[in-house]
């Protein structure tokens, strides 16, 4: 073979291998630029699914049941403050405002209704440890801090600054009682019939207002 024939196929070999080197650079290069914009859009698609709420626990969603008695987010969402009566059922100050029999404190202190005649509002003295209640239909207010409240009864409303426990009675009759806390919740709750209510202070027209079984 001669020189220049020799020459010629070298050249022309060293071209093709060019010309396939940046077809593979070039198809590449399309490849990377073309799958780059895609990564992107789908990444920020799943930002944004992520951030978009769902309204599900808005609606339904759990919330502090120390706080909110057995009431939902919707509930709350949706309570209208003009519908309370304002009563000694639903305001501390309203109770406060009627009581009509003061307990003095001591370390056991028993609130009976059958003891109570006509009244419907009492209040304990500050400085009581123990108190146990016994009753229907009736409002206690207790001042201080306590170490244990017990509630037997049905419908009985106490307001309270905080006790260490709360316990309801476990009779079918002790339910529908409500415990409205002000400072701090209980450390404990005792519900063997799971129909009574322990809330704060502030929520109590939204707590009475929500269904009683939850």
């Amino acid at each position: 073979m001669s020189r220049s024939l020799l020459l010629r196929s070298a050249s022309f070999m060293a071209a093709c291998l060019l010309t396939l080197s940046g077809c593979s650079v070039g198809w590449t290069g399309t490849t990377g630029a073309s799958s780059s914009p895609s990564n992107q859009a789908h990444d920020a698609a799943a930002e944004e699914a992520e951030e978009e709420p769902t309204g599900k626990l808005e609606d339904t969603g759990p919330v502090d049941p120390l706080e909110y008695g057995n009431c939902t987010s919707s509930e709350i969402r949706d309570y209208d403050d003009d519908l309370t009566n304002n009563d000694a059922e639903d305001t501390r100050a309203q109770a406060e405002a009627e009581v009509t029999k003061v307990v003095p404190a001591s370390d056991q202190v028993n609130v009976t209704s059958n003891e109570l005649s006509t009244d419907q509002v009492v209040k304990v003295s500050a400085g009581a440890r123990d108190v146990t209640i016994t009753a229907q239909n009736l409002v206690v207010v207790i001042e201080g801090e306590i170490e244990s409240l017990t509630v037997h009864g049905f419908d009985n409303t106490i307001w309270i600054d905080a006790s260490n426990k709360v316990t309801f009675g476990p009779n079918d009759g002790d339910n529908l009682n409500y415990v409205f806390w002000r400072s701090r919740p209980p450390q404990s709750k005792v519900d063997p019939q799971g129909v009574n209510m322990i809330g704060k202070d502030v929520n109590a027209p939204v707590i009475r207002s929500c269904r009683s079984f939850s």
